[in-house]
């Protein structure tokens, strides 16, 4: 009798789920239907709120820093920037050397948006020879 009745209760999540995923793929069909990139605001967006903190944060381990001094140096930069109402990559040289003295010229190309992304050319990574091979494969998919 038990056995029976675990049988039915399992059918009502998986009910509710494909009620939620039916409509949650329309809703994102519509959205998608409507959706224009600015792509001169998605620039300014990426001046706002430090998106390249984790790229020094990287640089400076790349340079024998552990991950923890760097985590506090990068803490540190983003305070400074903020400070002055400027981002990570438009401190100057000298303050980010106060910083860490491992710091060095090259570390704006790290900080370089652009060049940040192209970075990432890993699987499902956003440099763009894998986002055009993501989109590839998802084009196979949909055929």
């Amino acid at each position: 009798m038990t056995y029976n009745r675990d049988l039915q209760e399992d059918k009502q999540p998986f009910l509710d789920m494909d009620k939620t995923v039916g409509l949650s793929l329309r809703l994102m069909a519509g959205m998608l239907r409507e959706l224009r990139f600015v792509p001169e605001r998605m620039r300014e967006a990426m001046n706002r709120g430090f998106l390249n903190a984790t790229e020094l944060a990287d640089y400076l381990v790349g340079k024998g820093l552990p991950f923890r001094e760097a985590h506090h140096c990068t803490g540190r930069a983003v305070a400074a920037a903020e400070a002055i109402g400027a981002g990570l990559e438009d401190l100057p040289l000298q303050a980010l050397q106060d910083i860490s003295p491992l710091v060095q010229e090259d570390v704006y190309a790290v900080l370089d948006f652009d060049r940040a992304v192209a970075r990432r050319e890993t699987p499902g990574g956003t440099g763009p020879e894998s986002v055009g091979k993501q989109i590839a494969d998802i084009r196979a998919w949909l055929e």
